[in-house]
């Protein structure tokens, strides 16, 4: 869950992921779950600027139709000139990257004249996935990068997660083999968020043939507006044996049906201590199953990424509730950094608490 205020410090004027300063000139959005939406139905009938990938602009328009948003293309560098005041002005070249958590999804490098600032937004990505983007190779060449990264699973307990690819073949077989025992049996993919099942979606319809009936009538609609996941969607309830419920839509039917149906869990918070050696599929009960399914980095996939670019320093944009547990990722902050630089840091000291919302 973000806890970011949306202050970018090394650039005034502008707003990531969190619009309840309307003092600023423009916003910035990297997907479009809720916890990143703070504040923007207050800017219906504003004139402020809210940038995003085309895919996200799509979204938020079918649910904000007054707001001002604008899409930028993924990989084009886009130059800003923002007046602050009679005085000053902020001058930034911003570049999208495919964010990989959700449909939509972004990251966002803004480059100043002193800065590169990567803002990781919600992400998951490999080494390799970073190795291979080239204006991130770029970045770590010139050496002056900093990070707001997606701390939300910079945990111990989390050190690993399997692959996603590997999560969707787990999947596709747990629900070919329950769909192939009766026409009568039917599927239901459980999950804790609107988005991020999309890669899911179109691996089951295209391994199985089946198309899926998705029960939030909001994403229903906006998914249908793209060609890549429409063709994976059916508007008949009673047509599908596959059907994905992103809230309680329809754990009523699961109830009233429990022979036939079988419920698939996706999430990755249960998940704890998980590593290669065990497997990532539990069953609960007869037809009840959980699968680690993660749409953001593992520990081990952050540190790899940290080892790499080198950040100058790491801003967190997803805090633990518990003062013990930000300490520890603080101090673990330090010790990457530290690791590649010579001159120590502390966390604690140079982070101003005020830039991130704890509660």
């Amino acid at each position: 869950m973000s806890t970011f205020s949306g202050e970018i410090i090394e650039i005034p004027g502008i707003a990531v992921d969190n619009f309840t300063n309307d003092s600023v000139k423009c916003f910035f959005l990297s997907h479009c779950h809720t916890d990143h939406l703070i504040g923007i139905k207050d800017l219906s009938n504003s004139e402020l600027p809210i940038y995003t990938t085309e895919l996200s602009a799509m979204i938020l328009k079918t649910q904000y139709p007054d707001l001002n948003v604008k899409s930028i293309e993924i990989g084009v560098p886009t130059n800003f000139e923002l007046e602050i005041d009679s005085k000053h002005e902020t001058k930034f070249i911003v570049t999208l990257i495919n964010g990989g958590h959700c449909i939509g999804s972004c990251m966002f490098l803004f480059q100043t004249e002193e800065h590169d600032i990567l803002y990781t937004g919600d992400f998951r990505f490999t080494l390799k996935d970073v190795e291979n983007i080239q204006i991130l190779k770029d970045a770590k060449i010139y050496g002056k990068l900093k990070i707001y990264l997606d701390t939300t699973f910079m945990k111990n307990e989390y050190k690993n997660f399997p692959r996603q690819k590997d999560s969707c073949q787990k999947v596709v077989e747990i629900v070919q083999n329950h769909l192939g025992q009766s026409q009568m049996n039917k599927v239901m993919l459980q999950t804790s968020a609107r988005y991020g099942y999309e890669r899911l979606l179109i691996q089951l319809y295209e391994k199985l043939n089946e198309k899926i009936f998705v029960a939030n009538k909001k994403v229903m609609e906006q998914y249908l507006m793209i060609s890549e996941i429409s063709k994976c969607i059916t508007t008949s309830k009673s047509y599908s044996r596959l059907h994905l419920n992103t809230g309680s839509e329809e754990n009523h039917d699961v109830e009233k049906h429990r022979e036939n149906y079988l419920k698939i869990h996706l999430s990755a918070m249960f998940w704890t201590n998980w590593n290669e050696s065990l497997p990532f599929i539990y069953k609960v009960e007869k037809n009840n199953f959980r699968v680690c399914y993660a749409t953001h980095c593992s520990l081990s996939e952050i540190k790899d990424i940290l080892y790499y670019l080198k950040p100058l320093s790491i801003y967190p944009t997803v805090l633990p509730e518990k003062s013990n547990e930000r300490t520890k990722m603080f101090t673990l902050i330090d010790e990457i950094i530290n690791s590649y630089n010579d001159k120590k840091t502390e966390t604690k000291e140079r982070f101003s608490f005020k830039r991130l919302k704890t509660s």
